[in-house]
């Protein structure tokens, strides 16, 4: 399955969370996911498929969910077809 597709198919069932996805060496987003991560962190936008992306490495990802974390915000990291963590509302 490709990013995109991963991405949208996750999106659909977790609309409020972040999707991070495991491409080679680094984590990716998508459209309003990325745009948020590119607030967050600073990170460069890039145009993909129709969209938008963001990525960093994976040596980033404690940072960046700790950061998540801080904020308040849910996320999703996929890897591999295994959803590896998720951060779940608080109600």
């Amino acid at each position: 399955m490709k990013i995109k597709e991963i991405y949208l198919t996750q999106k659909e069932k977790y609309e409020d969370y972040i999707i991070l996805i495991k491409v080679g060496n680094f984590y990716n987003s998508l459209g309003g996911d990325a745009h948020l991560l590119a607030t967050i962190f600073n990170y460069k936008i890039n145009p993909f498929a129709g969209t938008i992306k963001v990525g960093f490495p994976l040596i980033s990802l404690n940072k960046v969910l700790k950061t998540l974390d801080n904020l308040k915000i849910n996320y999703i990291v996929y890897e591999n077809k295994i959803v590896l963590k998720q951060k779940f509302k608080k109600k």
